[in-house]
């Protein structure tokens, strides 16, 4: 049996690209507003359609900033960082006041239509994307506007990103030729490009004078930035005088920037959500903000990495058929937090495609 074709939402780009899009007058029975949670709910639908999945999972954000990747370059995400009170630098940022609780709201409506959610303890959902990516025997479509997951797209097409970026009514479809095409390089090499032009966003500089053209030249003609830093240390190497000086200022720094932005494939990717007795039950490891999973790490890995990988073993990391029909008995419970969090007209639209 075919294991079909996985979309993993990059979670957080579509509930802060919806929070962004829809008013905050839009509120929920208690008055509160829930444009990040409705937006989220009606565009799931049509990202699914869109994609062709037949399995879903959404990737959530356990730690968006973790410490790891903050030890090997500080200045990582600290832009989105809020400031304090009585910093005088500037204003705190009302985005996460608004935001955070909507998320709260919006987990509990994904796990009540049983819906995966997956994130991984000192990870961020990129790592838990391109982990599963990887593991994944079937097709993969990544949903994202985040442009750092470029780097999953497979050369042999199994793995395609669609990208939110320009908006949802106007998906980007990117393979391994659209990548090589757009930015020059290809998609295995895309985080090396990264990390010499920099990410503004993430609080990554790059290489001062270092552009996207330029990068792109980099990383195509040298076979690795190990192999590139070594000609830039070469006064016979044709660089650019300019490039070469800028490569050397910034060598120390270089392999620790290409670290931050390379995603992990190798985290322990659990289900959030799931109650202890459930976790018990099902042998999956609590939920990481709450327990130490209970399973080994290292054998979890070897398991999901298995050529001869099953449908079922990555169920059990939770990953669903996003079309598996509810139990009867969990409709109701589904209908009233649909219903609290003011999006019960939501559930029209998930009938046909996510809860057949």
């Amino acid at each position: 049996m075919a294991p079909g074709r996985l979309l993993l939402l990059d979670s957080a780009t579509l509930y802060y690209r919806a929070f962004h899009a829809l008013p905050t007058s839009l509120t929920g029975p208690d008055g509160l507003p829930n444009n990040a949670v409705r937006g989220f709910c009606d565009a799931l639908p049509a990202l699914v359609a869109a994609a062709g999945a037949t399995h879903l999972a959404c990737a959530w954000d356990v730690d968006w900033r973790p410490a790891w990747r903050v030890s090997l370059w500080p200045g990582y995400k600290r832009n989105r960082v809020q400031p304090a009170e009585d910093d005088a630098a500037g204003p705190q940022d009302e985005t996460a006041d608004e935001l955070a609780p909507q998320v709260e709201v919006l987990a509990d409506v994904l796990d009540a239509a049983g819906l995966a959610r997956v994130g991984a303890a000192q990870f961020e959902a990129d790592d838990v994307i391109a982990t599963l990516a990887l593991r994944w025997p079937g097709e993969v479509v990544i949903v994202t506007s985040d442009r750092d997951l470029l780097q999953c797209v497979s050369d042999d097409g199994r793995v395609r990103l669609l990208s939110m970026a320009r908006g949802l009514a106007h998906l980007q479809w990117f393979d391994a030729a659209a990548v090589q095409e757009r930015y020059g390089v290809a998609p295995h090499r895309y985080a090396e490009f990264a990390t010499l032009r920099g990410d503004a966003s993430d609080g990554m500089p790059g290489v001062p004078g270092i552009g996207e053209k330029t990068a792109a030249a980099l990383v195509s003609r040298w076979p690795s930035l190990p192999d590139l830093l070594v000609a830039a240390q070469e006064p016979q190497s044709d660089l650019k005088p300019r490039v070469r000086k800028a490569l050397v200022d910034a060598a120390n720094v270089i392999p620790a920037w290409a670290e931050v932005t390379r995603a992990r494939t190798d985290v322990e990717v659990v289900r959030l959500g799931v109650s202890d007795a459930a976790a018990a039950d099902s042998g999956l490891p609590a939920d990481p903000l709450t327990a130490a999973p209970t399973s080994d790490a290292a054998t979890t890995h070897a398991t999901l990495t298995d050529a001869t990988l099953t449908d079922a073993t990555l169920t059990d990391a939770g990953v669903v058929e996003h079309h598996t029909a509810l139990p009867a008995t969990a409709r109701p419970e589904l209908e009233q937090v649909l219903a609290e969090a003011g999006v019960a007209r939501s559930l029209v639209k998930w009938r046909p495609t996510l809860l057949s």
